[in-house]
């Protein structure tokens, strides 16, 4: 079909607003992350004034909040008001200080929220218990670094979001759902094209996870195999739903409309957080933080990656193991924590952070001792 034919045919008009989209979504894409560094890179051997592990981590992954959460956990304990014990795959976390005056606003989120009634606390967990956590942390860190170290760049998807709405109801008005004389029935539509979305940003985050633990059971791969839990067969039902949904809005329109509604409801579940960026001043953190990182990997990078922590003694450690951490720097077991947390909050946090972590290129227990 030439362009002129998809000009006269509304299914053609219609795909051609999908095509529109994707590329508005794809340039924006690259044109938040092609900002070049016109500092000049400098050797640092401390991190960046007021930014925490957790708020380095959440910087360098784009508000991702499992690296975050185990930094904070990590600097609470350099600070001496946590212990951590692990015990097999049980991490236990006991408070023994809360008078630490040099707490950051979001290690106090997560000390409140996870010792308001308890002193002790342990990892993993059912991920609906800790949805409250997750929402205080992720807000507590946003508090800090949104707007002025990061901006979610709303304004920017205003266009692909009324393009999104103006072709689907095009696409709705030529497959004659508007001849439907049961307005109740097209309330229902509305709020269940919402009800999809949702289902297809909770396919998009949970399916890297599930691709991910079954990436560790390739062959070749020496890495730690992550063992495949009920959780990972809930996109499954998920996207059956949706299917379910969008053959039902096929019923009531046509196949096509219901095909092109699917396609926008899909570019705008995957591209839900693409245009989210650092701004000027938080660019030049990153910097600051990417020049500390190097420092760290390149000079304490051997002591750092062979932190020893037997069986039931409590971890005892340096704010550069947090920085660590948070940087992703080849840490075993630290990577094991960040995975734990990762498994726990997983459903609580999916509509507010993408959940990417890093595989541990060892599938030991490195041996450290740093004081």
């Amino acid at each position: 079909m030439t362009l002129f034919q998809m000009l006269g045919s509304e299914d053609g008009l219609a795909w051609l607003g999908v095509a529109f989209t994707c590329i508005y979504f794809a340039l924006g894409y690259v044109a938040v992350r092609m900002v070049k560094r016109k500092s000049v890179v400098v050797v640092r051997y401390t991190p960046p004034d007021g930014i925490s592990p957790a708020a380095a981590a959440w910087l360098l992954e784009r508000g991702e909040l499992p690296r975050a959460m185990g930094a904070a956990i990590l600097s609470l304990v350099a600070k001496r008001v946590l212990t951590i014990q692990r015990v097999g795959d049980i991490y236990t976390l006991h408070k023994i200080s809360a008078d630490a005056p040099d707490l950051a606003p979001e290690e106090k989120a997560l000390m409140y929220a996870w010792f308001r009634h308890d002193d002790t606390f342990s990892l993993p967990i059912p991920a609906g218990q800790l949805a409250k956590v997750v929402q205080d942390f992720g807000d507590s860190v946003e508090s800090v670094l949104n707007p002025v170290y990061f901006t979610k760049n709303f304004l920017l998807y205003l266009p692909a979001w009324m393009l999104s709405g103006m072709t689907a109801l095009f696409a709705l008005y030529s497959g004659n759902i508007f001849g439907i004389d049961n307005w109740g029935v097209l309330y229902a539509v509305f709020y269940g094209l919402f009800f999809v979305w949702g289902m297809f940003i909770a396919c998009a985050h949970s399916m890297r996870r599930t691709l991910r633990k079954l990436g560790t059971y390739l062959p070749l791969r020496d890495v730690p195999r992550r063992p495949i839990t009920q959780t990972d067969l809930m996109p499954i039902v998920w996207l059956s739903i949706s299917l379910g949904a969008l053959v039902l809005l096929a019923g009531l329109s046509s196949v096509n409309a219901a095909a092109i509604v699917a396609a926008l409801l899909l570019l705008n579940a995957l591209f839900i957080q693409a245009l989210w960026a650092p701004t000027p001043e938080g660019r030049e953190v990153i910097y600051q933080i990417e020049d500390y990182k190097k420092f760290l990997t390149e000079v304490d990078a051997d002591p750092v990656t062979r932190l020893q922590w037997p069986d039931g003694i409590p971890l005892h450690m340096s704010q550069k193991v947090a920085y660590a951490l948070a940087f992703g720097i080849d840490l075993g077991w630290g990577e094991w924590f960040v995975t734990t947390i990762a498994d726990s909050i997983e459903s609580a946090s999916v509509f507010i952070a993408k959940l990417d972590v890093r595989d541990n290129p060892t599938n030991s227990m490195p041996e450290i001792d740093l004081k």
